[in-house]
């Protein structure tokens, strides 16, 4: 992470047991995603799959916090299935794709 925050999960589904996400290095699979997960920065999120079935995939908000009051400044989209990051502002819900 860039920056500290909080995740949350707007849907999790993969192949439990062979598709993995490891964030802070607690692995997630199956139906039971990181969701609330706080992460500091340098936290690192990684992904693997053997691609053997399809599923849903996962979509991940990351929600930036200013440290001296912990509102959020910005949060992040992460779509796995569109390949696609993007940081939004809570004000007026701007975005703007950081990758992808």
């Amino acid at each position: 992470a860039l920056e500290a925050g909080t995740l949350q999960v707007r849907y999790f589904d993969t192949e439990s047991d062979f598709d993995k996400l490891v964030v802070g290095g607690l692995t997630y699979s199956g139906q039971v995603g990181p969701q609330g997960v706080e992460l500091a920065f340098g936290d690192v999120l990684s992904w693997s799959s053997d691609r053997s079935e399809t599923r849903t995939g996962w979509k991940l908000c990351f929600a930036e916090l200013e440290a001296a009051d912990s509102s959020v400044v910005a949060y992040f989209v992460v779509d796995r299935n569109n390949n696609r990051v993007q940081r939004c502002t809570p004000e007026g819900g701007a975005c703007t794709t950081v990758a992808g």
